[in-house]
């Protein structure tokens, strides 16, 4: 009887053993698989989910003829002509007629002989003197003939150097068309006064950077 089971005992033991090595080779294949596809999965994953960043819109703009100071010599716009940049008259250039091609641009002020705005630079309490030590204000608007009694200057020439290294003289001042952003339209058409802003910041440059050379004061 014994003899008869051995050979089925010993049959049975050798098919749970393959069946045993069998399970985990199999689990180990399942496993590896399963490792090999999750760093792709999660790599994959960001990329495919992230959405595209919104473009911004471009801001409106329109061309305006505006007056630009110019360098003769390196051919440069060196100091930014603003509203509340200065006339050899001595008021802004918010104070004169708009910038043209076609038209002089002539101050609005009560009294002032000033035809056509001619730019000076000036910041705060600092003005631009002419060789011959006057103020600008000092100067006849209309001619730009020294207007102090006994000076003998013709027409206002300044010793002033320029942050370009090139003297006030080699500059000239023109209308050019410029490109301007279009705050207005950038309010739905509404002016700063109808959304209560009261209007516009005041526009100054900032002069710190500038030589202010020869005579000023």
């Amino acid at each position: 009887m014994s003899d008869a089971g051995t050979p089925s005992k010993a049959s049975a033991l050798a098919a749970l053993k393959a069946r045993r090595q069998n399970q985990v080779i199999s689990t180990g294949d399942t496993g590896g698989a399963a490792a090999s596809a999750t760093p792709a999965a999660a790599e994959a994953g960001p990329s495919a989910a992230a959405p595209e960043p919104p473009h911004p819109e471009p801001l409106p703009t329109k061309t305006v003829e505006a007056f630009a100071w110019t360098c003769n010599t390196c051919a440069r716009e060196c100091v930014p002509v603003r509203s509340e940049s200065r006339c050899l008259c001595g008021h802004r250039l918010r104070e004169h007629e708009p910038a043209s091609t076609s038209a002089a641009s002539r101050c609005k002020a009560a009294r002032c002989a000033c035809k056509g705005f001619f730019f000076v630079v000036a910041e705060g309490a600092w003005v631009l003197r002419c060789r011959c030590k006057h103020k600008h204000t000092e100067h006849n608007p209309a001619t730009r003939a020294c207007a102090k009694a006994g000076c003998s200057c013709g027409a206002f020439d300044s010793p002033w150097v320029c942050n370009c290294d090139h003297p006030w003289a080699d500059h000239t001042q023109a209308v050019q068309l410029k490109q301007v952003v279009s705050v207005r339209d950038m309010m739905g058409g509404l002016s700063l006064a109808e959304m209560g802003g009261g209007g516009p910041a005041r526009e100054v440059n900032d002069y710190d950077g500038l030589k202010r050379g020869g005579l000023g004061g």
